[in-house]
């Protein structure tokens, strides 16, 4: 999360990252999810078994939600 603070403002809420005003999610239909996904995914892999890892978006700003949500598992 320390990491991710310092591109955008996140909330962790249980399992689930909040992302608060996405920078790259701001056109409609345009998600920029993958790329939080993706950082996330390399930022964990090395501490956690890669094939143990799930990470995932649950809604979008692109598409009308109020924040940016993935789920993260393991």
């Amino acid at each position: 999360a320390p990491a991710l603070q310092a591109l955008v403002e996140i909330d962790l809420q249980g399992d689930q990252l909040h992302i608060r005003h996405s920078p790259l999610c701001a056109e409609e239909g345009h998600s920029g999810c993958s790329f939080y996904s993706g950082l996330l995914e390399g930022l964990l892999a090395p501490l956690i078994a890669p094939a143990g890892l799930s990470i995932f978006p649950v809604c979008c700003r692109s598409f009308g939600a109020d924040d940016c949500v993935l789920a993260v598992s393991e």
